[in-house]
């Protein structure tokens, strides 16, 4: 049973340890996620940020009356290659930050898997062996009580027995021995030889002798009892101590596993924003590589519509981050006002769109840029119109960047620095 005990107690003790573990990890990886959410995003969105002022050079690149200027083949390749590589690596962070929470969250699974729930079933087992352990030990312990009950009555009874035994014996005794005197003295002696017959002639002695043999045996076994109700009353309070430690270990369970699925819970959320980021920085990428591709294939064919369109979807599709809306607005207006001649409708409409999606993010900064209506040469009926409450703004010339970059002069080659 000692043995039993300790075997009981290592496994409770290993028991323990292991929880105890599994608890302080899901807590740990909390606060890691926070970081690499911060971490990741924010590299993320800088490298978006670096993508935009590379898509910037493009824009610039091609203001003016980009279709009859002299084509700079280098300059253009140049500009397309570097675009690509930001944007690459602007999805590569994302993705980066993506698989580094699925990673964790692939760990909180596997934890949640290998040690909770085995955990939470050994813990179980344990509480059911024990609680039927400590009910058979109380039934034990109530038949024991009441065999000690019996034994002491039957003890009792054969005390009195005895007792009763040797008062008759010694009744006996004491009878016989006036009997006797008074017998010889009246027959002058001759009593004295007729009186020499068994002093017991009841044989009550070989019954006190019986009678103290069966009380030592039931006197040895009520101690015997008494023993074992000692014994088994100290089996009853380990299994109760035991079992109190298991029912604590099981109550704290449930913070084990709201941990682990707080944490999975937090995981798929962020699981959830990076796969957009990254799906976002992927829709960039794949669009400024279509734009490569297109003026590779194309030439000259590729015209300046075509460029403008494209840069303003990439635009459109940045503003994932009120960071990345000041670079994208520069790459929007770069492209509106320096169009060089009428702006075709499908510009006009992504540049509205682009101003849309500002207005209803509420990222419109009032306070930093000078709103004035402007007419645009246009057919769209939504650009250029002096009374349109959604007229394109133009920003502060003090925020234009576009002196760090041009030296325009009509049908000349802008030179940018890449």
């Amino acid at each position: 049973m000692k043995q039993h005990d300790t075997a009981e107690q290592a496994a409770l003790a290993k028991l323990q340890r292991a929880i105890a573990s599994t608890t302080s990890r899901p807590k740990e990886i909390s606060p890691s996620l926070d970081s690499i959410r911060a971490e990741c995003a924010r590299k993320t969105i800088d490298k978006l940020e670096g993508a935009m002022t590379r898509t910037y050079k493009i824009a610039v690149f091609i203001r003016g009356d980009y279709d009859n200027r002299e084509y700079d083949q280098g300059q253009h390749d140049a500009l397309l290659k570097r675009a690509v590589d930001a944007f690459q690596e602007a999805e590569e962070c994302a993705d980066l930050g993506l698989k580094t929470i699925a990673g964790l969250h692939a760990e909180v699974v596997e934890l949640e898997r290998a040690k909770i729930v085995p955990a939470k079933q050994d813990v179980e087992l344990m509480i059911k062996k024990n609680a039927d352990t400590l009910r058979n030990t109380q039934d034990e312990i109530s038949s024991t009580e009441e065999a000690i009950r019996n034994m002491r009555n039957s003890v009792d009874t054969q005390t009195e027995a005895v007792r009763v035994l040797r008062n008759k014996i010694s009744e006996t005794r004491d009878a016989k021995l006036v009997t006797d005197i008074i017998f010889s003295g009246l027959t002058l002696g001759i009593g004295n030889i007729i009186n020499h017959g068994p002093p017991d002639p009841f044989h009550l002695q070989d019954h006190l002798d019986d009678a103290l043999n069966l009380l030592n045996s039931s006197q040895q076994q009520l101690n015997e009892a008494g023993r074992n109700i000692w014994r088994l009353n100290g089996t009853r309070s380990s299994l109760e101590m035991r079992l109190h430690e298991q029912e604590q270990l099981k109550a704290h369970l449930p913070d084990v596993e709201h941990a682990a699925e707080d944490s999975k819970k937090y995981c798929v959320t962020l699981e959830q924003s990076f796969v957009k980021l990254k799906e976002s920085s992927s829709k960039l990428l794949v669009k400024v590589r279509e734009i490569e591709k297109g003026t590779s294939a194309m030439g000259t064919a590729f015209l300046k519509k075509d460029f403008a369109v494209g840069l303003l979807e990439i635009c459109l599709d940045c503003l994932i981050s009120d960071r990345v809306y000041h670079e994208a607005e520069m790459v929007k207006n770069e492209v509106i006002d320096e169009y060089g001649g009428e702006i075709p409708d499908e510009v006009a409409e992504m540049a509205f769109s682009f101003d849309r999606k500002i207005k209803d993010l509420g990222w419109t900064r009032v306070k930093d840029l000078s709103w004035t209506p402007r007419t645009i040469k246009s057919k769209h009926p939504l650009v250029g119109h002096p009374h349109n409450s959604d007229t394109l703004p133009t920003s502060n010339p003090e925020q234009s960047f576009n002196h760090n970059f041009i030296n325009l002069r009509s049908k000349n080659i802008i030179k940018i620095p890449i």
